[in-house]
């Protein structure tokens, strides 16, 4: 669903006249990675910063989201570093760029 609906976004977008897009994804129910979202893009051929935002506390917990779709915090910032090192490209005019964006940080 994450790879079907960025391409219908990107695609109306390009169709209006941007060429870079950013989005927040910070839910990943279902087994859903960002890495669907990169795909999508370089499919579509847009430029992208794909921000990998994150939830760790459910509502259990003090936090807003159902618990079922919090993470980790060592595992956000597993995977955040994977996905600097697989896709990051810090060069000008980069087609891709990983920027890290937790939400909500409660305490």
């Amino acid at each position: 669903m994450i790879a079907v609906s960025t391409k219908t976004a990107m695609a109306e977008l390009i169709l209006s006249g941007c060429t870079t897009a950013m989005d927040h994804l910070y839910l990943y129910p279902n087994g859903a990675r960002l890495d669907d979202q990169i795909e999508a893009a370089a499919e579509i051929g847009m430029r992208f910063h794909a921000s990998r935002g994150s939830m760790s506390l459910g509502v259990s917990k003090g936090g807003l989201p159902p618990d079922s779709l919090v993470e980790e915090e060592d595992a956000v910032l597993r995977d955040t570093q994977r996905l600097i090192e697989t896709y990051h490209d810090r060069s000008p005019l980069a087609m891709l760029r990983i920027v890290v964006a937790p939400c909500s940080p409660f305490r």
